[in-house]
């Protein structure tokens, strides 16, 4: 009973023991799926970690370079900074110069405003004086318009007078020459007639009254007032005068050749073309002295219309005497031995310049 109970023991236990391996062994085939799930999930945490350190890695040296690119800009932004404090600084001093220039400029503004209102005072007070004199002109004219309308019936009735005088007066020199003629003709009758020489005396005595008379009537009458005041008004007339001076220089003959040089007038002896050799030229006074006259003041003197080419005798180093050909109004015109000499053509003529005068 012992033995078998014993036995039964054995077997009991040595079933549950196999029992017992079977679930170890179940036990450990679970714990070796569960280490190699876990060796699984240690690779992918390492390959995670491994990631991770690879990341880790490219984050810092990117920072790394981030710190680097930022201390480069950085310092490129002091760099900066300081140019705009130094050009803030330059455009503060130059700020300070234009308030400084606007106060003067202001200061000066003010003083001109000052004398500008002084002028306008005074511009209107001459504006006031101008129309009083305007109007005192006004009457002065409608004055002198009634006088100008009396003068003007004055004058003609003394130009009747004076032509019925020079009427008169040559109905006597012909009564006169008649008379003469007469006492001539009686003087030489008596002559043959008589041989008394007192006869004679008188009859010459009584012939040179009759001459005499016949001069005197033969002279110019006096001039009248009433001319005088036309010769005045005719003096006074600016455009007569403009006139006249048109007439003088437009003419260019030889009464301009006759007018006396002063030292602030120059003597311009010019030919124009086609004119011979024997020619007597043409003489322009310009009113400047002869280092100072220029084609424009010679062509204002010429005073011809036309276009005209202007060639003047001067004298080369090289080839000696020769004319020159002046286009700019503006050019002084050349001096030979103190004379200015020229000779003018037409652009449209081909006729060959007038030779050198001797």
């Amino acid at each position: 009973m012992g033995k078998r109970g014993e036995v039964g023991e054995r077997g009991w236990r040595e079933k549950e023991c196999e029992e017992e391996i079977v679930s170890l062994r179940d036990q450990l085939g679970h714990l070796q799926d569960e280490c190699t799930q876990a060796e699984a999930e240690c690779t992918a945490l390492r390959n995670m970690v491994e990631e991770r350190n690879a990341f880790i890695t490219t984050m810092k040296s990117e920072i790394y370079r981030k710190e680097y690119l930022n201390d480069t800009q950085k310092a490129e932004l002091h760099t900066q900074l300081m140019q705009k404090d130094t050009h803030i600084k330059k455009l503060e001093t130059d700020l300070a110069d234009c308030h400084g220039n606007l106060e003067a400029k202001e200061t000066e503004l003010e003083a001109v405003r000052v004398d500008l209102e002084r002028s306008q005072a005074t511009m209107e007070q001459n504006r006031a004086e101008v129309e009083q004199l305007q109007a005192e002109l006004g009457r002065v004219s409608a004055s002198e318009e009634k006088l100008t309308q009396r003068l003007s019936a004055k004058d003609k009735k003394l130009l009747a007078s004076e032509e019925r005088l020079s009427e008169e007066r040559e109905k006597g020199t012909r009564r006169t020459q008649l008379v003469s003629e007469y006492l001539e003709a009686l003087a030489e009758g008596l002559a043959q007639l008589t041989s008394d020489p007192s006869q004679t005396e008188q009859l010459e005595g009584l012939r040179k009254k009759v001459a005499d008379m016949a001069g005197r009537l033969d002279q110019p009458l006096p001039s009248s007032p009433g001319r005088r005041r036309r010769r005045d008004r005719e003096s006074d007339d600016p455009s007569r005068h403009r006139r006249k001076r048109r007439g003088d220089r437009g003419g260019q003959n030889s009464d301009s050749a006759a007018t006396p040089s002063s030292p602030n007038t120059t003597r311009v002896l010019y030919y124009m073309a086609g004119e011979s050799k024997t020619e007597v030229p043409f003489v322009a006074i310009v009113p400047k002295r002869a280092a100072e006259v220029t084609l424009r003041d010679f062509k204002e003197a010429f005073g011809r219309h036309g276009d005209y080419r202007f060639f003047f005798k001067t004298e080369d180093p090289d080839c000696g005497i020769v004319k020159e050909e002046i286009l700019s109004d503006e050019q002084m015109l050349p001096i030979l031995k103190g004379k200015v000499t020229a000779w003018i053509r037409e652009r449209e003529t081909t006729a060959a310049v007038g030779p050198a005068p001797q």
